[in-house]
């Protein structure tokens, strides 16, 4: 019997290709994502001399700190793998240091639960010798030990669904953090889940020393952002009636911790940046809407699954017309096309859900360019006028 956390991920395919042609490549995400258990018990069996430390223990932690070079020298075992690299920030001098000496692939392997960055006490040494890949938690194919398929034309539906609506409903409220979205009783899974939030709020906002973060006001801002329906800083400041420039220092900080991630506006759209939890259990924590729900699932399955192709984007975009209409994904792919993507949070449509497509159409100059889609809770692909519209589940 597979236990929940020892499913397959599909970072393994993107990783080892990254191992071949950089000397570090990093796994980075949310706390409780899988990336310890990946790289400890997963990766071996494809990269069988890989040798793991973890800085979480306190001794190796002293070590690196205080012997960064004796710490990486204590075995000729390569790649080295290390957990929770950005604890001891002067490893990435020497490993720079390192590998400038012998330029070979595959020689580290940083894990890490917050962003490599000068927020983190890290500068930017390994630059141009580090490739980055990101993990999240279970996509919904991961938490159904689906295979992983890599698109051409991606993002775009595929024309029989892999999931069933009732499954799709379950990742909703359960999310898809490994030890947590298959606890069967939903007191002990909220439960996890209220433990995973105060360890956010009580301890890791707190490493940014330079923030002074208060954790009762991180605490309402992450409940802004799960239940404002349209959470942008001006927005999320109102409801937690704290300064913007107060929110914008927590917002900064919660990113660098892979708790939210960010969805910015398109080129000649309105509005301004606007932030999610980075799952969609958490949102049931905080008793989200199901409108909510499904598109933080939107963006985390197309951001997951963009990583694990290995395409380099860091923010996704939407279109939002004056008047407060949206297109959730405007997408540029790499044949010049643009992708439309709307998400109807309802089982049919109408014609009047289609009218936003000619505001930004009347902003391209090329409209051939132009590919429209709508996801929508209908049962069955349909044909709208030429815009094919799709069930939910044919994201994954």
């Amino acid at each position: 019997m597979t236990l929940a956390h020892q499913r397959k991920r599909h970072i393994l395919s993107v990783f080892l290709k990254k191992m071949k042609f950089s000397p570090v490549v990093s796994i980075q995400g949310p706390r409780q994502c899988g990336k310890s258990y990946f790289a400890r018990e997963l990766l071996p069996h494809s990269i069988k001399e890989a040798k793991y430390f973890s800085l979480d223990k306190k001794e190796l932690r002293t070590f690196a700190e205080s012997k960064p070079h004796s710490f990486l020298m204590q075995t000729e075992e390569r790649p080295l793998v290390i957990d929770e690299a950005q604890k001891a920030p002067d490893l990435f001098d020497e490993i720079k240091s390192l590998v400038d000496e012998k330029r070979k692939p595959g020689q580290y392997v940083l894990l890490g639960s917050t962003e490599f960055s000068l927020e983190t006490k890290i500068k930017e040494s390994l630059t141009g010798r580090l490739s980055r890949t990101r993990l999240f938690p279970f996509n919904l194919s991961e938490s159904l030990k689906l295979p992983f398929i890599e698109q051409k034309n991606f993002p775009f539906p595929k024309d029989k669904p892999r999931a069933s609506r009732t499954e799709l409903l379950r990742y909703l409220d359960r999310g898809g953090f490994p030890g947590i979205f298959n606890i069967h009783s939903d007191e002990e899974r909220l439960a996890a889940l209220s433990d995973w939030i105060s360890l956010t709020v009580e301890r890791d906002i707190h490493q940014f020393k330079n923030f002074k973060l208060d954790s009762e006001v991180c605490f309402l801002i992450l409940e802004a952002i799960s239940t404002v329906e349209e959470a942008n800083g001006p927005l999320i400041s109102k409801y937690t009636k704290q300064p913007l420039k107060t929110v914008n220092r927590y917002l900064k900080v919660l990113k660098n911790l892979f708790v939210i991630f960010e969805i910015a506006p398109y080129k000649e759209s309105t509005g301004k940046s606007i932030y999610f939890l980075t799952d969609t259990g958490l949102l049931d924590f905080f008793k989200a809407s199901f409108d909510k729900k499904l598109l933080t699932w939107f963006y985390l399955e197309i951001y997951s699954q963009l990583s694990y192709t290995g395409v380099s984007i860091r923010t996704l975009n939407y279109f939002r017309t004056s008047k407060g209409k949206f297109i959730d994904l405007v997408f540029e792919l790499d044949n010049q096309k643009i992708l439309l993507i709307k998400l109807l949070g309802k089982e049919g449509f109408d014609k009047r859900d289609f009218l936003i497509f000619k505001s930004i159409e009347n902003k391209i100059e090329d409209k051939s360019k132009v590919q429209k889609l709508v996801l929508s809770g209908t049962s069955q692909k349909l044909n709208f006028e030429g815009c094919f519209i799709y069930p939910w589940e044919s994201l994954v």
